[in-house]
């Protein structure tokens, strides 16, 4: 009898150890000792599928100003222009390797203001601000490193305000695409800092003001963005 119970607890030990601590640990005893079962099993896949994140972002951006009336023309070029802004995801791990997430984020808003006083004193404002919602995907390396791509559309907010015009502001839709390479760093299973930068492309705003007889038309074309981000990403 003690023979036949001790034949059933060793052939009971590996179900006993699959069921032990199955949320952590999988152990099975052979001849060569303890195995981790789960990290064999698991090596392919992640366990924590889920994750959010949020950002700081540092971006420099780049488009020109084309101005036009009745009789002239003229252009700006803005280069560089730097502006604050913060983004938030959520995200899905496929694997070890390819994830996909959505980003949904504001770039920031940018400023600016000229006087002339020639023939007379004249003061004009332009401002740009600019939010997006863009789906990523991702490539994972094994040394932290990243690649992605992303596509969506932007929203660009435009106020133009001057002495001689009343304050006209446009709101634009656009399509939206995004090239990016980072690195994370895991602090524990759950928490990673993450760091990235990202290359966008969108199109700016058309705006048309009526001046009395005459009309002030500005039109901004492309839109490039380069973004330097930091922040933190929860793994669930």
């Amino acid at each position: 009898m003690k023979k036949i119970l001790s034949a059933l607890l060793i052939c009971s030990l590996p179900i006993m150890a699959f069921a032990k601590n199955s949320d952590d640990h999988f152990y099975v005893k052979n001849m060569y000792g303890d195995v981790n079962v789960k990290y064999a099993t698991k090596m392919g896949e992640t366990a924590k599928k889920y994750y959010m994140g949020l950002h700081a972002d540092l971006s420099f951006l780049n488009w020109k100003n084309k101005y036009s009336n009745a009789t002239e023309s003229g252009s700006d070029d803005f280069s560089f222009k730097s502006v604050l802004g913060a983004d938030f995801v959520v995200g899905y791990k496929f694997d070890n390797d390819m994830r996909a997430d959505i980003e949904l984020g504001y770039l920031g808003k940018y400023s600016e203001s000229e006087t002339e006083y020639y023939p007379d004193p004249e003061k004009s404002e332009f401002s740009m601000a600019m939010s997006y919602l863009m789906a990523n995907g991702y490539y994972d390396f094994d040394n932290g490193l990243y690649v992605g791509a992303g596509l969506g559309l932007s929203m660009i907010n435009v106020t133009i305000d001057s002495t001689w015009i009343n304050e006209k502001k446009d709101s634009h839709i656009a399509p939206m695409g995004a090239l990016m390479f980072g690195w994370s760093y895991d602090l524990d299973d759950s928490v990673s800092i993450d760091l990235r930068y990202r290359f966008a492309l969108t199109h700016g705003n058309d705006i048309k003001i009526d001046v009395g007889g005459d009309y002030l038309k500005t039109e901004m074309g492309f839109i490039m963005e380069n973004t330097l981000s930091a922040g933190i990403r929860y793994s669930f």
